[in-house]
C-alpha cells in the first residue's frame, strides 16, 4: 500500500501543507514512534483526504517490539 500518509495525534487534530508526508504507512510508523517518544499519548496514521489507516490502537500495537526494547523515561 503507497500513498501519501499523515501522523497525527490528539494534540494535532488538523493537518496542514507544512507537516510531513510519508510515502508508505512502515514509513509513517516510523513517524509515529518519533511522534510517540516526545510524549504524545496517541497517535493515528491518514491518508491525505483525512481518511483513518490505522487507528491509535493498532499504531502502538504494530510499534509495540520497538516500543518494549526502549528504555523508560526519566520522571
Amino acid at each position: 500500500m503507497t500513498g501519501n500518509y499523515l501522523v497525527t495525534s490528539v494534540t494535532r487534530l488538523t493537518t496542514s501543507a507544512s507537516e510531513r508526508l510519508y510515502p508508505t504507512v512502515e514509513s509513517a510508523l516510523r513517524g509515529a514512534d518519533a511522534i510517540l517518544d516526545k510524549g504524545a499519548d496517541s497517535v493515528w496514521i491518514v491518508d491525505r483526504e483525512g481518511t483513518l489507516i490505522l487507528p491509535a490502537d493498532q499504531v502502538r500495537l504494530r510499534l509495540s517490539p520497538w516500543l518494549s526494547s526502549r528504555p523508560a523515561p526519566l520522571a
